[in-house]
């Protein structure tokens, strides 16, 4: 990443902190392959085929941004 990105990451990161809706929906999208990634890397492998991915990041996002 270049420095602008990582600034501009960084202000989304702030933003997003404060409550700033848009923001956490412009991380979530940025990032939203990487974290299915890393819930499939983690999820345990007997619920792999009954629990979408999709449906955990749906979920927490929606706990975020709830709070």
């Amino acid at each position: 990443m270049d420095s602008e990105t990582n600034e501009e990451i960084h202000h989304l990161l702030e933003r997003a902190s404060r409550g700033d809706q848009d923001a956490l929906t412009n991380l979530f999208s940025r990032y939203r392959t990487r974290l299915k990634r890393m819930v499939r890397l983690r999820m345990n492998r007997r619920l792999l085929g009954r629990i979408d991915d999709s449906d955990i990041l749906q979920d927490v996002f929606l706990k975020v941004s709830q709070q």
